[in-house]
């Protein structure tokens, strides 16, 4: 394979990495002695400063130029509001399928007693659900596309898919099928996001600030579900005619409104450095967009250190055979690597948290409380500003901690729950332990596991297999989603609240799991993590 031209630096690079290999003992750093030679110096200081971790190399950094901050948040926030349209989605959806005019409209069973339509469990199910599997596939497909034509390529198809799938469902018909048709189209394009959305944000959000950039699209999604709660619970409340279809067609259809402001936003972001750098060897390009997303000018040092680190590795990557099956059989270990994501995304939904966002309507309304969609905006309040905290719990403790002290958390909170529901239902205060044990339970996801778990992934792979490894990991997850979000309602049928039981046990499973399997990928670079696993 002949080797890309690097914007005419090919020859510069190379002769760049042979005086890296000449110094590569020297664990100085050197100082630029006259403006034409500290050119030439900052590139001899990569193979020191490669070996570093990003908090060393920003700390270094931070002596020549203050970097400002503000620009950067904002455009990942721009990016982050991806997930604003999977929150809607569950905050939403769980609420919908119990209004009365919803099942008017769309029941395919007819009640011998009232004369109404209404869904089976089955179907119930099915149609929350099938959004899950939907997107399963659209984590799998629709970022592939980013591997060639960019990441903002391929969050512009997914805003495009989404509006398709929102048209098919509020289009007015009486036919549950083609309402499911619509979910399944939306699915394809949320499952892209959850995938392209911590890839683009991992990328190119600023190396000190990475995780806390990483969870602020978890911290989006709460707010979703936050505001898709209260929309349903206004709309159930002060519409007062219950056979009125726009109670559902409302809260659905405000989806245009939020994947325009995605599609529109991603147009100001520019496209992933790594991308520009690793993947088209575009010099200029990933200085540019290095300098926008970290917040100082193009000569800075910061962003030669950085440009360097990514080139270094993109030189040597032409001169070695593409393995097929890369992302498991491939080195320092990126099969194992690929196992633990599967894992720790697959215990995220094993953990139960949408059995609450998703039939917490259905859950507390069993118990007696009377308004069960103001329950559910409580829990995703206490969601919400609970991931606000996870911003700063997710440095302070790091990814692995994080992941171990909320799944503890949640564990003994769920094991309080199942058994006062299942046991406990002849107490007064049954309803109020339920809630507030719920609560707690939120409250650990939110400031640990969920976000957490959506870093450390994102962190997890070097870029030559990372679209291919993260897309895995978010589809495993989208598959645990389905299972828990279908099948909910057919098994409380039988067995009630002792279901949780089986989330207590997953995260007994987890715990153990986190222990002894997972890294610490907080404040290391991709080159950090790859020795790390070399001598692992």
């Amino acid at each position: 394979m002949i080797a890309p031209k690097l914007e005419n630096k090919s020859d510069d690079l190379l002769d760049i990495k042979k005086s890296q290999l000449e110094i590569s003992d020297n664990k100085g750093i050197y100082e630029t002695e006259t403006e034409l030679e500290g050119e030439v110096e900052v590139r001899n200081e990569i193979s020191v400063v490669n070996s570093k971790s990003d908090n060393e190399i920003t700390s270094q950094c931070t002596e020549s130029s203050n970097q400002n901050l503000v620009k950067p948040i904002l455009l990942c926030a721009m990016v982050s509001f991806g997930g604003f349209l999977l929150g809607w989605d569950i905050g939403t959806i769980g609420g919908i399928v119990n209004m009365p005019s919803f099942q008017e409209n769309f029941g395919n069973t007819l009640s011998l007693e009232t004369g109404t339509n209404y869904f089976t469990e089955t179907t119930k199910g099915l149609i929350v659900a099938i959004f899950n599997l939907a997107a399963l596939v659209g984590g799998i497909t629709i970022p592939r596309v980013s591997s060639f034509w960019g990441r903002k390529i391929g969050m512009h198809i997914s805003a495009v898919t989404y509006f398709v799938g929102i048209l098919i469902q509020i289009i007015p018909n009486n036919n549950w099928i083609q309402f499911l048709v619509g979910r399944i189209i939306a699915g394809i394009a949320v499952g892209s996001y959850t995938v392209l959305v911590p890839m683009y944000v991992s990328e190119s959000s600023p190396v000190k600030i990475r995780g806390s950039m990483i969870a602020l699209y978890q911290l989006i999604i709460t707010l979703a579900i936050v505001l898709g709660n209260l929309l349903n619970y206004f709309c159930k409340t002060y519409i007062t005619d219950i056979h009125n279809n726009n109670t559902w067609r409302i809260p659905i259809s405000l989806g245009l409104l939020w994947v325009a402001f995605v599609f529109i936003g991603v147009f100001f972001v520019p496209e992933s450095p790594q991308f520009l750098a690793k993947v088209k060897y575009d010099e200029i390009g990933a200085k540019k967009s290095l300098s926008i997303m970290n917040g100082v000018p193009e000569d800075n040092i910061l962003i030669k250190i950085l440009l360097d680190d990514m080139f270094n590795e993109s030189i040597e990557r032409p001169n070695k055979t593409k393995k097929r099956f890369e992302f498991i059989t491939g080195e320092p270990k990126l099969g194992l690597r690929l196992f633990i994501g599967v894992f720790v995304m697959g215990i995220q939904q094993l953990s139960g948290i949408n059995y609450f966002f998703y039939y917490g309507t259905s859950i507390f309304n069993k118990v007696g409380i009377q308004n069960p969609y103001l329950t559910a905006i409580i829990l995703s309040s206490v969601n919400f500003f609970g991931t606000c905290w996870s911003i700063y719990f997710i440095e302070f403790f790091g990814r692995r901690g994080c992941l171990i002290i909320g799944a503890t958390g949640m564990m003994l909170s769920l094991t309080i729950f199942s058994s006062i529901a299942s046991f406990g239902m002849h107490l007064k205060s049954t309803g109020v332990i339920m809630i507030i044990s719920t609560c707690v339970y939120v409250l650990f996801f939110a400031t640990t596991l969920g976000p957490a778990s959506f870093v450390l992934i994102s962190e997890l792979y070097p870029i030559k297999t990372r679209v291919t490894s993260i897309s895995i990991c978010s589809g495993f997850n989208w598959l645990m989603n389905f299972l828990v979000s279908f099948l909910t309602p057919i098994i409380t049928k039988h067995i009630g609240y002792k279901f949780g039981y089986i989330f207590v046990g997953s995260l007994v499973v987890g715990i153990i799991f986190d222990i002894f399997m997972l890294p610490e990928t907080k404040g290391r670079s991709e080159n950090e993590i790859n020795e790390y696993y070399r001598k692992k």
